[in-house]
This record gives structure tokens, C-alpha cells and sequence, in this order.
């Protein structure tokens, strides 16, 4: 009885964590900085600006690739963990692990790139 009891929290916790994660969508949380350019059943593209200074809240990206269309500077700030500083070029492109973070622009120009999200295959 004890271990059908724990089985049932850790199914608990995980069908909570994936609402949390449906709740923390970019284009839900930041509509203001994210877009979709395009959609399908692999792929999500999403576009993405900021003017310099500006924050936006806490939000989850699946395995991504991330492209800069300017040179910019961020901060990315995962819950737990110290904050990352980005430095990127126009042209860069990034493999970026799905992941939920704050991001800040901090450097003097607007940042603009587009995040390549991936789905999952449906068997």
C-alpha cells in the first residue's frame, strides 16, 4: 500500500508539472516579445523582439534552436540556478535545451532572433 501511494503522488506531480508547463508558454506569458512565423505539426517558429532593458517573465521553450537576426546581449535567468549572460551576433545559431527561464535584454539595442521550437514525434 505504501509504494501504490507514493506511485500515486510521483504520477501527481508529474501531471501537475506538465499543466505548469502548458500555463508557461511564451506566447501566453510574453505576447508582447514572442510571435509565431510558423507552425506545423514538427516545428513552432517563433519570433521575438525586445527593446534594450526590457524583462520578461518566467516561461518554457522546448529543445529549441535559436537564431539572432541582430548582435544583442541577455540575461537568462533559470529558477534555482545563477543567472547566464548571452552575447550574440547577428547570423548565431544556438542549440538551447528545453528549459524555463526569465529573460532580460541588458545590452543598448534591440534583440531580435527567432527560436526554432521542436515537438515531439507522435508514434
Amino acid at each position: 500500500m505504501r509504494y501504490v501511494s507514493v506511485g500515486l503522488l510521483a504520477m501527481c506531480g508529474v501531471l501537475c508539472a506538465a499543466t505548469a508547463d502548458n500555463k508557461m508558454d511564451a506566447l501566453q506569458v510574453a505576447p508582447n516579445v514572442y510571435k509565431v512565423v510558423f507552425e506545423n505539426e514538427r516545428v513552432r517558429v517563433l519570433g521575438f523582439v525586445t527593446e534594450p532593458g526590457q524583462k520578461w517573465p518566467v516561461h518554457s521553450h522546448p529543445d529549441s534552436v535559436a537564431v539572432s537576426l541582430s548582435d544583442y546581449s541577455v540575461r537568462n535567468i533559470i529558477p534555482g540556478q545563477p543567472p547566464t549572460e548571452r552575447h550574440s551576433k547577428l547570423g548565431d545559431v544556438r542549440w538551447i535545451s528545453a528549459t524555463s527561464h526569465i529573460g532580460e535584454n541588458t545590452g543598448a539595442t534591440e534583440m531580435r532572433g527567432l527560436i526554432i521550437e521542436l515537438k515531439e514525434r507522435k508514434p
